[in-house]
C-alpha cells in the first residue's frame, strides 16, 4: 500500500420487512466493526451504499477515523 491509495466499497442489500433498520459494516484485518451505511428498509427497494477510504498515515481511514490498524 502507499500513502494516498483509495479503497472504495460498494454494493446493495435488501430486507424485506418494511421498516426495518438495515447497517452495513466493514472490518479489515480482523479490526473493528466500521458502520458505513444505516438505513429503513421498505421492504422492495434494494439501499445502496459505497464508501471510500484512503491509506494515510499507515493506517486505512475515513476521513481522520482509522479502520484499520496499522500496517507494519
Amino acid at each position: 500500500m502507499s500513502v494516498g491509495n483509495t479503497y472504495t466499497v460498494t454494493g446493495t442489500t435488501l430486507d424485506t420487512d418494511p421498516g426495518d433498520i438495515v447497517s452495513v459494516y466493514v472490518r479489515v484485518n480482523k479490526g473493528t466493526n466500521y458502520r458505513i451505511m444505516q438505513a429503513s428498509a421498505d421492504g422492495v427497494n434494494p439501499l445502496s451504499f459505497s464508501k471510500t477510504f484512503t491509506f494515510t498515515g499507515g493506517a486505512i481511514k475515513d476521513g481522520t477515523t482509522a479502520v484499520s490498524g496499522l500496517f507494519g
